[in-house]
């Protein structure tokens, strides 16, 4: 019970931090980097009411949902949506994502690993013969922030223009 209220006081304190570095909007139209709109038509896939027993709410407010995913060995969840979200790993274990599109991949998860996913519907299944669990902190309405090494978080990675000066 210690170690699991430990690993969701870290993913609190990644989430905190993320709403320093992050901008939000509450704009009708989509914010740059949203899914394209054939993704959207997705939306309705919520994780936690495609696999009830796979995905838990940990915590929700209008900027972010943390999610507490825990698969048994040859489980599965079928295709859902997801903006995008951090994943971080509380137990090791192997994951198969399958995109919209079939296209698959395996990741190996140690614990403590943290990966960025972009928006997007995909599936998965636990590869491994134990059980695994990680964490998902979903963004909502996350907007392109300048990083500290003075660069825009889009593919192109161009350098940020330079302020205009009064």
């Amino acid at each position: 019970m210690r170690d699991s209220l430990s690993k969701l006081a870290l993913a609190v304190t990644l989430i905190l931090g993320a709403f320093v570095m992050m901008r939000t909007t509450t704009a009708a139209d989509p914010a740059p980097g949203d899914p394209a709109p054939s993704d959207r038509t997705i939306v309705a896939a919520d994780p936690v009411k495609v696999a009830p027993d796979i995905f838990k709410v940990a915590f929700e407010n209008e900027y972010t949902r943390v999610l507490q995913v825990s698969l048994r060995p040859e489980s599965k969840a079928s295709t859902f949506y997801l903006p995008g979200h951090l994943l971080m790993a509380t137990d090791p274990g192997t994951l198969k994502m399958t995109d919209a599109n079939g296209n698959s991949r395996d990741f190996e998860l140690k614990v403590g690993d943290l990966s960025w996913h972009d928006a997007g519907a995909h599936s998965i299944e636990n590869a491994g013969h134990t059980g695994t669990k990680f964490i998902i902190i979903e963004y909502k309405n996350a907007q392109p922030r300048e990083n500290t090494a003075g660069y825009r978080d889009d593919a192109a990675r161009e350098p940020a223009p330079a302020p205009a000066r009064p």
